[in-house]
């Protein structure tokens, strides 16, 4: 009789361990992958990062490219977002004039600073059509790819005209880019440049459902709202790795 009980608490004993075992193994979360290593550049870069065929540019570079032609852009004027809107820049970016942004990243270091932005950009010709894509980098640590978050817009004449942002764990974690079509008319009736088609949305990042901290999209008025275009993005990051400050350079197409 004593060995049948020592046996079935034997058993009893091994089904508690084997239940708890079980019920105790962590679940992993999902975590997705935003980055891939380039052999070429000896460094992470976002996944997305090749979508497109494009140049790197410096400024001056640019200004010269695009110097003698037409501009279908007004002046830019400056837009703040967050929480601290006022606040200097740790990355600042303009492009240069009568160019459209088509792309944007941006990487959060271990100190909690935004020390790198790039941007893609494409000049806006008269006819309505963009030309190829440059892309520049800025910030204190220029050098780094956006390994956290990137995205370009797809071709025929996509341009981005409004973005969000939200860091945590020192890593930008999630950013939105909204986006539209641009179309050049001679009909007496509406000339000239204007967005055409539904705002398109993408969410990129580890966390690219999670609530953005800093946001802008165009809202000035209906007939501006479809010529208003950004030319210029600036981020700063604080402490406890929220993003507190945007800058926003905007302007009109204009005939």
């Amino acid at each position: 009789m004593k060995k049948k009980i020592g046996t079935i608490i034997s058993l009893l004993t091994l089904f508690v361990i084997g239940s708890c075992s079980d019920s105790d193994t962590p679940i992993k979360p999902e975590v997705k992958k935003t980055s891939v290593y380039d052999e070429k550049l000896n460094d992470y870069i976002a996944t997305n990062f090749y979508d497109y065929e494009f140049e790197w540019a410096g400024i001056k570079n640019l200004d010269s490219l695009n110097e003698g032609r037409s501009e279908g852009l007004s002046d830019s004027q400056e837009i703040r977002r967050g929480s601290l809107p006022n606040y200097s820049l740790e990355s600042d970016g303009v492009l240069p004039s009568g160019n459209v942004l088509t792309g944007i990243g941006a990487r959060v270091n271990s100190n909690n600073n935004v020390t790198t932005l790039t941007l893609e950009y494409r000049y806006l010709n008269s006819n309505g059509t963009l030309g190829p894509r440059y892309r520049i980098q800025y910030g204190t640590e220029p050098q780094y790819t956006p390994t956290e978050v990137w995205y370009a817009v797809p071709p025929d004449n996509k341009v981005i005209t409004g973005v969000g942002f939200r860091a945590r764990y020192s890593n930008m974690q999630t950013m939105w880019v909204y986006y539209r079509t641009v179309t050049y008319s001679v009909s007496p009736m509406t000339p000239g440049f204007t967005l055409t088609g539904l705002t398109q949305l993408v969410k990129v990042g580890a966390q690219s459902t999670a609530e953005c901290e800093v946001s802008y999209t165009p809202n000035f008025g209906e007939n501006e709202n479809d010529k208003a275009i950004i030319t210029g993005v600036g981020l700063r990051c604080d402490d406890n790795s929220n993003i507190t400050t945007m800058k926003i350079m905007a302007a009109f197409m204009q005939p």
